[in-house]
This record gives structure tokens, sequence and C-alpha cells, in this order.
């Protein structure tokens, strides 16, 4: 997944959210569902019980046809209007009444429903078998009593009926709402301050710990999967501080051991010395030396091992004891090279490798034999401001185990400065990303050429700690700086 595709991708929802999302989400169904149901069967029960009040107003009806046979149709009709209008429709909501007398059908007129449609729809609501019919937008409720060939019809609105059980049942329906509300509240509650609220915490100390707080504890809690998970994690963080102690104090015997294997060099006629070193990490791979070969002259080298921390340390310390046993056979830089490779590939892991910078200091003949493994160039500063490129190099120890390198002399004059460093020092980057670079370190040598040798190297310690911008030191950084001073001590 592309670094656009992981930023536009949403962060998983929590657990808290999660649970009361879902734990709402449910009770909101059920107590839906409960309301559902008891509505339906208060409604139900009603319809029951509008029916057979409706049989029964049919029944009473029915008994009295007969006596107002004589009378007429329209003695019946006035009978029926009279029934209906005595109803008011709050009261009994869709209520109708048809008669079919002697094949002739007679509504009530006083409500407006006497049409044969209505009539149609009241007796296909009586003849179903849960009373019910639909007509228009309405559903009506029927029911009919038949007595001496004579039918009588009465209805009610089923939409009415639902609008009284609505009302009557309205406080029972609210109070059903506020005791689930209070329901899913207690539930919110527990779930939050039983597991929720705890998880965070756990996830805080979590958090916490991968910062860099080993050792921190996750505190009690109140259940016992939480409190076995914080058991975990407080063995954890006590085993992660135990293992960084003995690492601390691993790292502090390995730099004491760098620090010996730095320690102070020796004095050389002619040669004036200032020096930075500044490990990215407790321990580094740079590795700089100064020894005197058994022919007299002064070898000075400068190298670069790949990597960081102990394992670069440790190539560096093998770098210097193979250093010190070539000066025993060779003091020529070329020849120290050769020697060097032929047993760093074989004391390294393979693809580890090492870059570096030898030379010999002839102050009797006044001048400087050097060959480089790929390692930066040098830069060699006459006093009237001339440079003598020293850029001429082959490959890294370690890469070839059969390998020759070119070696070169120059002519020093009294006051000339040569400068050495290690990648950190040119690859040095801010926080946008940008190199110091080689440009760089030759304008702090030549505008600082006239000051003392310790100064030039505060100077550019200095610059490359305001190139950084406050970014941390990703690499080793090595100066050597030196300046010839013919004979003098």
């Amino acid at each position: 997944m592309t670094e656009m595709g992981q930023a536009n991708r949403r962060p998983p929802p929590t657990i808290r959210r999660q649970l009361l999302v879902g734990v709402n989400l449910v009770m909101s169904i059920l107590m839906a569902g409960a309301l559902a149901v008891d509505f339906q069967r208060e409604f139900t029960h009603r319809i029951a019980e509008r029916r057979i009040s409706l049989e029964e107003e049919a029944k009473t009806i029915a008994a009295a046809i007969p006596t107002l046979t004589h009378h007429g149709q329209q003695a019946i009709q006035d009978f029926l209007d009279s029934v209906c209008g005595s109803l008011k429709e709050s009261e009994s909501p869709g209520h109708h009444v048809a008669v079919l007398w002697k094949g002739t059908i007679i509504q009530a007129e006083v409500h407006g429903r006497s049409t044969p449609a209505f009539y149609e729809a009241v007796r296909r609501a009586s003849a179903s078998p849960d009373g019910r019919a639909g007509y228009a937008t309405q559903e009506l409720v029927a029911a009919s009593s038949a007595v001496a060939g004579e039918t009588v019809y009465v209805s009610g609105d089923v939409t009415g009926i639902r609008q009284i059980v609505l009302r009557e049942n309205a406080w029972r329906l609210s109070g059903l709402l506020l005791a689930g509300t209070i329901a899913a509240g207690i539930v919110n509650v527990v779930l939050y301050r039983g597991l929720a609220s705890p998880l965070e915490r756990l996830v805080a100390t979590v958090g916490r710990i991968a910062q860099g707080e080993l050792g921190l504890q996750a505190g009690r809690f109140a259940t016992a999967e939480l409190a076995a998970l914080a058991a975990a994690i407080n063995e954890m963080s006590q085993s992660l501080a135990a293992n960084q102690r003995e690492r601390s104090r691993q790292l502090e015997k390995a730099r004491r051991l760098q620090e010996h294997l730095l320690k102070e060099w020796p004095t050389v006629r002619g040669m004036k010395i200032a020096r930075l070193f500044q490990p990215a990490t407790e321990v580094t791979g740079d590795y700089t030396d100064l020894s005197i070969a058994p022919d007299g002259s002064a070898v000075l080298c400068i190298a670069d091992v790949s990597g960081h921390g102990i394992p670069a340390a440790m190539g560096a310390a093998m770098l210097k004891t193979m250093f010190l046993e070539a000066l025993r056979s060779t003091s020529c830089p070329a020849d120290v090279l050769q020697r060097l490779n032929a047993r760093f590939g074989d004391v390294v892991l393979p693809g580890d490798f090492a870059s570096m910078f030898v030379a010999r200091w002839d102050a009797q003949r006044g001048c400087l034999e050097y060959a480089i493994a790929g390692h930066e160039p040098a830069w060699l500063r006459h006093l009237d401001g001339a440079y003598v490129p020293m850029t001429k190099t082959g490959h890294l120890l370690g890469v070839q185990s059969e390998e020759t390198w070119p070696s070169e002399t120059v002519q020093i004059r009294d006051h000339d400065r040569l400068l050495l460093v290690t990648d950190g020092v040119t690859e040095c980057m801010n926080l946008t990303g940008e190199l110091f670079g080689r440009d760089r370190v030759a304008a702090v040598l030549h505008d600082h050429s006239s000051a003392p040798i310790q100064d030039v190297v505060s100077s550019l310690e200095r610059e490359l700690e305001s190139h950084r911008q406050g970014a941390p030191l990703k690499d080793d950084t090595t100066i050597v700086l030196i300046e010839f001073r013919g004979d003098e001590p």
C-alpha cells in the first residue's frame, strides 16, 4: 500500500465506540420491537373487542328491523340514520350501518358513506375471517347479523381504533421507552467503566512503554481478564526495562572500549592536529588513527565501517587491529589498504564493507603519500589559498578480495592544511532532506583559513548543527584537521 493510501485509510473505530454503538443499537432494536409487539397486541385486542361490539349492535338492530317493516323502507332509513347519528365520530370512528332488506340495500346517510362501493367493502369485511377489509385509503372492521331474510351490517374505521390505542397507551408506551432508555444507560455506564475505560488505560500504558517508559506498571483492574492482561503488560514492561539496563551496561562497556581504541595520538614533529568525534549512537563505526611505523614515518588513517551501533563498532575495532598489524610490515598507504582488504572481508558479515583514507607523512622530504579506498575526498589547502584535489580512489574494503589501490604523492608546504572527514559530515541532513555537501565543507575551510585549526573544527561543527535544524544525527561524524608546520614540534 502506498504512503498516500495509508494516509487516506481511516483508523479503525475504538472498542468503546464499537461497544456503545453495538449495545445501543441492540437495545434500540429490542425496545422498538417490544413497543411494536405491545402496540400490535393491544391493537389486535381492540379490533377483536370492536368486532364483538359491532356484532352485538348488528344483532340489536336486526331484532328491531321486523317491527319497522310494515312502515316501509323510509322507516328503516330513518331508524338507521337515528342510530348512526346518535354516535359521535370521536367515540365510534367510521361507524356505519347498512341493511339488505328484501333485496334492497338501505344505508345510513348521516355520515355520507352510503355508496355502493362502501357497502361492498363493509360486506366483504364482515365475511372475512378477521372481520377486516380495505376501502380506498381506509381499513374497515365489520360484523353482520341475519334475521328472517334480512341482513344487518355494522362497520367501523380501523384507523380510528389505531389512533385511540396510541392515545390511550401513550403513557404506558412512554414508560416503557423511559425504562428501556434507563436500562440502556446503565448498560452503557457498566460497559464504559468496566471495559472501555480500562482498555483505554491499558492502551495508554502500552503507548507510554513504547515511547520509552520501560518498567511502567499498568495498575490494578476489577475484572479477571483485564487483570491478567495488565499482569502480562507489567511483566513485559519489567522485562524490557531489565533488557534495556543490560543493553545500556553492555553499550557503556563498548563505548569505553572504543574510547580506549581512540586514545590520544602520538606527537608528530611538523604536525598540529585538531579532531572532532560525534557518534550517532553510543558506539560508532568511524575510526581514526595515527601511528609511527617502524621506518619512522607517521601513518594516518580515517575509516568508516558500514552500519551503526555495535556491529559497526566491532568492525572498527577489528580494522584498528589489522591496521596496526599491517604497519609492522609496510608503511606504504596502498600496501596497507591491500593487506587490510585481504583480511577484512573474512572477519565481517557478507555485505559489510568499509571506506578508508591512509596517508604517510615524510617530514624529511616534506611529502604526503596517500591512497583512498572509496572514502570521502580530502581537502589539502595551501597557505596561498590554492587547493590540491585528493579524490583518486578505488573500491571499498571488503568488496573484492583481490584488489589494488593507486598511491599518490603531494608536496607539502609550511602551513598547508589537510582536512579529513567521514560521510557523516558531507551527508548531514536537515529536516527537509537537504545534504550539507562538500561545497559547504570547503567554504568553511576557506572562510577560516587564518583561524587556529581547533577554531576551524569548531566552526565546522557549528555549521553542521545549524544545518541540521534540530534533526538528530543519522550518521557518525568525524573530522580531522592537520596543519603542517615544517620541523616545528
